[in-house]
């Protein structure tokens, strides 16, 4: 690869000259510590809003995850209540399914932009592909997507299932 530190003799020197860990390669503020082998940067003393926003974004997920969690307890207590064939059944089925799909995605997304824009504001000068950033630090929530999807399609089944006893009720 062109710009390799083993191919390009003067980076080779400057690595080696180099004392380590001490020398930043990038340009942070007073205060701020830049941690190898992956970067994790720590501010002293943030201020309130910053660690909300930081604290709002470790959360978002498990919160979609407890709400969801709460709605799949009013399916079962409304599947238990009622048959397990109704359309308040599956209109609950469907709705749990796209907020497990949708908020899981959200949260995630929210996360890394908060987390790539706390990054941002802490380095001084500049810093170009902050898009790029966020795309490559943003974990999918894959599992959550696709058992939201699973929840969605079974929701059609049942449906198809509660119009089914609807006709053989209306027949008898």
């Amino acid at each position: 690869m062109k710009g390799n530190v083993v191919e390009d003799p003067q980076r080779r020197k400057a690595v080696a000259g180099s004392s380590g860990v001490d020398d930043n390669p990038y340009p942070v503020e007073k205060g701020v510590e830049f941690a190898y082998p992956l970067p994790q940067i720590c501010k002293d003393d943030s201020s309130l809003g910053t660690q909300l926003l930081y604290q709002t974004s470790r959360f978002a997920t498990p919160l979609v995850l407890l709400i969801a969690l709460f709605l799949l307890d009013r399916l079962i207590k409304g599947a238990r209540q009622d048959s397990g064939f109704d359309e308040v059944v599956v209109r609950r089925l469907w709705f749990l399914g796209v907020f497990l799909m949708v908020g899981t995605v959200a949260a995630s997304l929210y996360t890394t932009i908060v987390e790539i824009g706390l990054a941002v504001s802490m380095v001084a000068g500049t810093v170009r592909e902050v898009g790029w950033m966020a795309l490559y630090g943003w974990a999918f929530p894959w599992a959550s997507l696709i058992a939201g999807l699973g929840l969605v399609v079974i929701s059609k089944v049942v449906r198809v299932g509660a119009h089914m006893r609807e006709e053989l009720e209306g027949t008898v």
